[in-house]
């Protein structure tokens, strides 16, 4: 799982600041690791990962401590969200449809988060096989298209996203993350 600097300090402020009950803080929820995950997910908003009012909706209907009720409330939302994306009316704009596509990515890939406590649930592969989808339709609608690959290794093949710099003829040094 991925957590950025600022989720991360964001976290860590509210921890030391919002139990304590001197400060009046909202929580997004009582349980406090569904709280944290709800932040991690609204954290993605700045990059096109989520939308604020409809995860605030979301956790609403959370039940505290049942990860059923928090698989439902983005598993709801996921499927909400990608059929915006694929409505015609909404295809005015590219960035639009494109931002839709990674939000549902991240609403599926969230939807799987507490399911794993039984893996043979046949949900988490539907969700897995979803987010894939939406994330795949997302970084084709990027300016220049993100490309999956594979590199070939020794004993194993990688599993990568290209991203390209420019669509210019010369060429550019390579990042790999």
């Amino acid at each position: 799982m991925f957590f950025n600097v600022r989720t991360i300090l964001f976290w860590q402020l509210l921890s030391s600041t919002c139990f304590a009950k001197e400060e009046p803080v909202l929580l997004l929820n009582e349980d406090t690791n569904f709280h944290f995950q709800v932040l991690n997910i609204l954290g993605g908003a700045i990059h096109s990962g989520a939308d604020i009012s409809p995860v605030l909706d979301a956790a609403q209907s959370i039940e505290p401590g049942n990860f059923t009720s928090f698989s439902e409330a983005f598993y709801n939302l996921a499927y909400s969200t990608k059929a915006a994306a694929l409505n015609a009316e909404n295809s005015y704009s590219s960035i639009n449809v494109r931002d839709t596509w990674f939000a549902a990515s991240t609403y599926f890939r969230n939807a799987d988060f507490y399911l794993h406590g039984n893996w043979s649930d046949p949900l988490i592969n539907e969700l897995w096989d979803e987010q894939l989808l939406a994330f795949d339709m997302a970084i084709a609608a990027l300016p220049i298209p993100g490309q999956r690959l594979q590199i070939p290794s020794d004993n194993f093949t990688v599993e990568a996203i290209w991203y390209s710099a420019s669509t210019e003829a010369f060429q550019r040094p390579t990042l790999i993350l």
